[in-house]
């Protein structure tokens, strides 16, 4: 218990506000829940908004968590006069991260990362009920005592489709001072029968407590085959501090 109360006292890492998963674990016997709300345009000016996506992260072991992702969704098109909006819960997700390896000279801190999605089913569109898995490998290497280089490689699937997605991300990020951190990335996706999409972001944590995180983050599309924009504002606290 002592051991579990002083890793606690760490200063949080945590899996947002950027799209790369950070490859370290929560402590053990703590309770870490990362939150927030992002706006979305795509390049047809349809806007969505996820209010709030959660994160829920609790420490089973040294070495593992177990994740728990839940949120909210609304969907329009201001473009058209007669739209109307549209809006659901996101599938829960249920999965586990993973400790690998730590750094070592050019070896990176290496987490696994596995979910598995429940799809509901919907008897007017006919959909079946789903279960659909992803999963990505988190590794970072430290440059220097603040400047950080880290990146995840994955797949997921989409329901009812036999072809996965190869998901990737990039991050550079580095700390102002001992409570900013800020970030730029590069992420996309690549899927067999679609065309490739790529997107760049970058944002700021604010940290003014070791257990309280605020976030700020925005992104771009590079081709036009992905979201045109995207902002997001976001919240993570850890039990016990």
């Amino acid at each position: 218990m002592l051991t579990s109360a002083a890793l606690a006292q760490e200063p949080m890492e945590t899996d947002r506000p950027d799209q790369t998963e950070c490859s370290s674990v929560v402590p053990l016997h703590s309770l870490q829940i990362e939150t927030g709300i992002v706006y979305t345009r795509n390049g047809k000016v349809r806007e969505r908004y996820n209010y709030p996506t959660t994160l829920f992260r609790l420490g089973l072991l040294p070495s593992a968590e177990l994740r728990i992702i839940a949120g909210e969704w609304q969907a329009e098109n201001p473009r058209l006069k007669d739209s109307t909006s549209t809006k659901g819960f996101q599938p829960i997700e249920i999965g586990t991260k993973i400790a690998v390896c730590e750094e070592k000279g050019i070896c990176p801190q290496t987490a696994f990362i596995g979910h598995l999605a429940f799809m509901p089913g919907d008897k007017e569109t006919k959909k079946r009920q789903a279960v659909v898995p992803d999963f990505r490998f988190s590794m970072s290497h430290s440059i220097t005592e603040i400047v950080s280089f880290g990146y995840n490689l994955g797949m997921q699937w989409e329901p009812f489709e036999a072809y996965p997605v190869y998901v990737y991300t990039a991050t550079l990020g580095a700390s102002l001072n001992e409570k900013v951190y800020a970030y730029a990335e590069v992420f996309g996706d690549l899927a067999y029968s679609a065309y490739p999409r790529c997107q760049a972001d970058g944002g700021f944590s604010y940290q003014p407590l070791k257990n309280l995180q605020f976030d700020v983050s925005a992104g771009l599309g590079l081709n036009d085959y992905s979201d045109g924009l995207y902002l997001s504002l976001g919240l993570s606290w850890r039990l016990p501090r």
